[in-house]
Order: structure tokens, then C-alpha cells, then sequence
């Protein structure tokens, strides 16, 4: 399995609603020469920036939900703070697994996985873009194949809301937040746990 990680990741602002990402990345398997990608991504005109602060504010309520407590209306806009964070995180993510894909799709699936929880990781405490990356990656450490379980589980539910018109995402896309925020949860106890090992 081919080894991929970031080195360098700039968001650079062109207005007030644009913004570009330039990012570095290392791709190689154990003891051959590394291949360096380089990408940029820009964001259309009057793409909605703040809008990302209120996903992680989702991301917080599904928490609190699967933990056993009862949100708020507030909790959604708590944590705007950590929308710049959420959208750099969210870029090098998607540009991480799109360089994955050109590079025989296998390598693409694996990124996509071993980094699905970053969201949650910047709902729980305050993080870098770059530290909610390598903390979701830490998370799936040994446990890839349970998180490729549920991100398989929730793309698949959401591509079916998603085919009913979009109408269904309004029942999929809050169970499916709910279940990986549940296994988050579980994985994080499990590292918190003396005795707890991968799965």
C-alpha cells in the first residue's frame, strides 16, 4: 500500500468569498523513491466560506448526540471559529484523494478512509488543519478497515438520499453523521483505553 502524506499546505485568499490551495505531497512505498505531487485548487466565485463553521458545529451536535447528551440550537454556531480550519482541512483532503485516484484509484481510496474523521477531530477540541488530518489519521491507525466500513456505509446511503432528488439526504446524511460520530467515539475511547488495541 502506497504511503501518502502531506508536507506543505498554503490557503491563500483572493476576495472575501475565493480562496486557492497549494499543497505538497509525498507518495511512495517502503523503500522506493517518493514521488512529489503538486496541486492547486481554486474555489468558484462567492463560494460560501462561513458555511463551513456551521458543518462543524453538525459535526459537534452529532457528537454530543451519540455520546448520550442532548444538544442545543447554539452548539450549531459554537464553533465558527474552526470553519477556516474545517475548509483547509476539507481542500487538502479532497486534493489528497483526487492525487490518490490518478495514481491507480487504490491509493485515493485508502487517503480517503485513513483521513474520513478530521471533522470530527476540530468538532472535539481546537486544531490546525494539518493536526486534524494527522489525528483522524491516527485514529484509523490499524483500524482502516472498520472506517472504510462506515465511510462505505455512509456514502452509499447518502449517494441513495442523494438519488431520491436530494430529498432522502435530509433523513441519510444525520444518520450516517450520527453513526461515524458513534465510531469516533469508540475509536477514541479504544486509544484513550491502557488495554485498548486496533481492531
Amino acid at each position: 500500500m502506497e504511503d501518502i502524506s502531506l508536507r506543505s499546505a498554503c490557503l491563500c485568499h483572493v476576495d472575501a468569498h475565493s480562496f486557492c490551495l497549494v499543497g505538497s505531497f509525498r507518495v511512495g512505498r517502503g523503500g522506493t523513491s517518493p514521488i512529489w505531487i503538486r496541486c492547486v485548487a481554486c474555489s468558484p466565485p462567492g463560494f460560501p466560506v462561513p458555511v463551513f463553521g456551521l458543518i462543524v458545529g453538525c459535526h459537534g451536535i452529532a457528537l454530543k448526540a451519540a455520546d448520550g447528551n442532548a444538544p442545543n440550537l447554539t452548539d450549531l454556531t459554537a464553533l465558527l471559529d474552526r470553519g477556516p480550519s474545517f475548509l483547509l482541512a476539507f481542500c487538502i483532503y479532497l486534493v489528497a484523494v483526487a492525487g490518490g485516484l490518478v495514481l491507480l484509484v487504490v491509493p485515493g481510496i485508502y487517503v480517503a478512509v485513513r483521513y474520513a474523521l478530521f471533522g470530527h477531530i476540530l468538532a472535539t477540541r481546537p486544531a490546525s488543519a494539518l493536526e486534524a488530518l494527522r489525528g483522524a489519521a491516527a485514529l484509523s491507525h490499524g483500524r482502516w478497515w472498520t472506517v472504510c466500513g462506515f465511510v462505505l456505509m455512509a456514502l452509499l446511503l447518502n449517494l441513495a438520499g442523494a438519488a431520491l432528488l436530494g430529498v432522502g439526504l435530509v433523513i441519510t446524511f444525520p444518520v450516517t453523521l450520527l453513526a461515524t460520530s458513534s465510531l469516533y467515539l469508540s475509536l477514541q475511547r479504544s486509544m484513550q483505553s491502557p488495554s485498548g488495541r486496533p481492531a
